[in-house]
């Protein structure tokens, strides 16, 4: 059936070209997401091990001046990981966006798929009967 051509294949090519666009933008926007998420846990690793550290001079003695630096650190910490939570939020909703483009592109890729598929099938009948047809001429 070299014959056949479907009448939407621009469409269906442009179709597959925004399908990989969005597989690259969603792939972009998980790597920044496990980045933040890596950010954050390395600035929770921070607070934890500090806190370690903290219990470990509380245990030896410790002045007032150190106390005072151990707490403005862990309130910036705080705030550090506050903000970095909100990052990783807006990153989240970025990458699910991204995904939700991603399914959509492929719905419409494949309606064009299995329009190409019906037509290709009902031309391949079309061919078999007419030439089903011409060998029942011949044969009378």
């Amino acid at each position: 059936m070299v014959g056949i051509k479907f009448r939407l294949e621009t469409v269906l090519q442009h179709r597959r070209r925004i399908e990989e666009d969005c597989q690259r933008k969603l792939a972009v926007a998980f790597a920044n997401l496990a980045e933040e998420k890596r950010c954050l846990a390395r600035i929770e690793a921070t607070r934890d091990r500090y806190r370690e550290e903290l219990q470990q001079k509380l245990k030896n003695n410790m002045t007032a001046s150190e106390m005072l630096l151990y707490q403005r650190y862990f309130d910036q910490l705080a705030v550090d990981i506050l903000e970095q939570k909100r990052k990783v939020a807006g990153t989240a909703q970025v990458f699910e966006k991204r995904r939700t483009e991603l399914v959509a592109a492929l719905k419409k890729r494949k309606v064009l798929d299995k329009l190409k598929e019906k037509q290709m099938t009902a031309a391949a009948k079309k061919g078999l009967k007419q030439e089903q047809n011409f060998m029942n001429e011949m044969a009378v």
